[in-house]
């Protein structure tokens, strides 16, 4: 282009290549991250706003119409990782040690028990999952947080 601006030679080819490697799965991928890690509610893609933003960054992208496709979305990352997991495990190196707490509300109004497995990957790497948090109810008895304890390491 006669006449134009370094500057803008740059930004038209950033913009060229970032058109080139978009990629719907990529991009509904980052949607959920961002949904999951900043703890937005699922509808938040149903916002008009939102949704201008994003068209105007990549048209090429088709949002999920309602907050039911993300919460699906949701679903279906955690079972893929609740997998991943159980291979991790089925895998490990190591025996696999538990841990697990307990919390109380102030009020005491709810008990949370939380089990995370510890354990060396194949590849080497040290695992921490977190395998359940779970309220218990009733009283929290040795066998009560047992049962709760037996059943998440069944599933």
């Amino acid at each position: 282009m006669v006449g134009t601006s370094p500057l803008t030679l740059a930004f038209a080819r950033i913009n060229s290549s970032r058109e080139d490697s978009f990629t719907k799965d990529s991009a509904d991928r980052l949607l959920l991250n961002w949904i999951i890690y900043s703890n937005q509610p699922f509808t938040a893609i149903e916002e008009g706003a939102f949704r201008e933003f994003v068209q105007h960054i990549q048209p090429k992208y088709n949002l999920p119409k309602t907050g039911d496709t993300i919460r699906s979305w949701v679903i279906r990352n955690y079972e893929e990782q609740k997998e991943e997991v159980r291979r991790e495990i089925s895998n490990a190196l190591t025996q696999i040690h538990i841990s697990i707490d307990g919390w109380t509300s102030p009020h005491q109004s709810m008990s949370v028990i939380g089990i995370v497995a510890h354990f060396t990957t194949q590849r080497g790497n040290r695992l921490n999952p977190v395998l359940a948090i779970q309220e218990i109810q009733g009283s929290h008895t040795a066998n009560a947080v047992a049962e709760i304890v037996v059943k998440v390491i069944k599933e």
